[in-house]
């Protein structure tokens, strides 16, 4: 077993006699080679279970083993060392180093585990070839685009060869198209013996996945393996829901914001009411001042 939750609870401290429970008791076993969705609503404590599964945190109660280890049980110096040759993080908003070209920013991660230049320039060039990118190792992140981006922030999280890969909501801020090719290409890197887990609030996303957990009010609600023909069908089905909207929706909706809304609605109403019928006044005086 490569990683190990039990009864994992998390606790924030938000005042003198005042706790949020934020997880509840988590029981979960992962593998290496697994796809894995973490899922749930907004507020669900998902990136602090990822936070916990990566040691960012280590202010947790009972048991998250590592190949048998008992990460609250590690010095830390060697959660840091957990940190840097066992996970490998893919940040929604990238955390690119900004001045540094995208061929540094990949090798700058083996640089904490003393590489030598060449041999990490070497890799690095080798990882960029394998995410489509090959001919951008010169420029720097704000001269790519969203998608590739995306791809640098991976080729990163591969430099140091970890068996865990953590993605939050790796696709948030991407196009369907281009996060169809990022999952294509997460999906890869899990079929080469790695476990990936995936922390997302989206459907499209999480139906890629070969193991869907969802998490709500801070504990494990479902766990399925969403084998290749009910992907299929699920990704059929994310398709047909996120389409164009029919004309019966399209007026629901319409109503349901004015419904909201009505106070401004009213206001707006009155205010365009107002001046038309000033317009017509104006016009009808003109008129009538023509005739005389």
């Amino acid at each position: 077993m490569l990683l190990e939750l039990k009864n994992v609870k998390k606790t924030y401290k938000l005042g003198k006699d005042n706790k949020f429970h934020a997880l509840k008791g988590i029981d979960a076993n992962f593998e290496l080679g697994e796809f894995v969705a973490i899922t749930g609503e907004s507020g669900s404590a998902n990136s602090t279970l990822m936070n916990l599964l990566g040691g960012l945190d280590m202010d947790y109660d009972e048991s998250i083993k590592y190949n048998g280890v008992d990460l609250n049980k590690l010095k830390e110096s060697q959660i840091d060392n957990y940190r840097k040759v066992s996970v490998g993080f893919i940040f929604q908003s990238f955390n690119l180093i900004s001045h540094m070209n995208v061929i540094n920013n990949v090798a700058l991660g083996a640089t904490l585990l003393g590489m030598n230049k060449k041999d990490k320039i070497a890799k690095a060039q080798e990882l960029l070839v394998k995410v489509g990118l090959k001919d951008h190792i010169y420029k720097k992140p704000n001269q790519l685009s969203g998608g590739q981006t995306q791809r640098l922030a991976i080729a990163r999280a591969l430099m140091n060869d970890t068996d865990i890969i953590l993605a939050d909501e790796p696709t948030g801020a991407l196009d369907s198209e281009t996060s169809a090719q990022i999952m294509d290409l997460v999906k890869e890197i899990s079929s080469e013996n790695k476990l990936v887990i995936i922390v997302t609030h989206s459907d499209k996303v999480a139906v890629h996945c070969d193991r869907i957990i969802n998490v709500s009010d801070g504990v494990i609600i479902e766990d399925i393996k969403n084998n290749d023909a009910k992907k299929d069908e699920s990704i059929k089905k994310v398709k047909e829901e996120s389409g164009a909207l029919n004309v019966f929706s399209s007026f629901g909706l319409a109503l349901r914001n004015m419904k909201e809304k009505l106070g401004r609605n009213m206001l707006i109403s009155i205010g365009a009411s107002i001046g038309i019928a000033s317009i017509i006044i104006m016009l009808s005086l003109g008129k009538e001042l023509k005739t005389i």
